[in-house]
């Protein structure tokens, strides 16, 4: 399934009843439930030049491929604060990154959660690695502590990120 219609799925279901006017929801963030891979989001508020944004809000997970919820509003600890970046963003980088990893969603998605050969290690670094830039350092932490076990399986893969 590529990206696009992973996110669609949101909105055939009550999950996209979260996203309020001016909010942004995260990507796809792959864990595994009882009933197969959990698309996994959280919903945020940031400025136009990404340098601000709030705690995570409404986190809902998927089943994407049956179009079932699940879970909804699941709860974080993040303290309610601004989270700022001190310096800008290279918008133009991060564009170049996401459309990559756009490319490598689906892929990644076929062997998630599997033990990877040298091809897909390789793809899974690239992976991450365009991940991380064009989320910045702080939706990247905001991943990292919301959605541990893909990134356990990650670091067990392709090694400490």
């Amino acid at each position: 399934m590529t990206i696009k219609e992973v996110k669609a799925t949101i909105f055939e279901t009550e999950c996209g009843e979260r996203i309020k006017e001016g909010m942004f929801c995260s990507e796809p963030i792959l864990s595994i439930g009882e009933k197969g891979l959990i698309d996994n989001y959280f919903v945020y508020g940031r400025d136009a030049k990404r340098q601000h944004f709030t705690k995570p809000k409404n986190c809902f997970g998927i089943y994407t491929e049956t179009k079932e919820v699940a879970y909804l509003d699941r709860d974080n600890d993040f303290e309610d604060k601004d989270y700022c970046v001190s310096e800008e963003v290279d918008i133009e980088k991060c564009f170049d990154s996401y459309d990559r990893y756009a490319e490598l969603y689906p892929v990644i998605r076929d062997f998630a959660y599997q033990s990877c050969g040298e091809e897909s290690r390789k793809q899974l670094k690239e992976y991450i690695k365009c991940f991380r830039e064009f989320s910045g350092d702080i939706l990247f932490a905001f991943y990292r502590k919301l959605y541990p076990s893909f990134f356990e399986w990650v670091d067990k893969e392709i090694g400490n990120l």
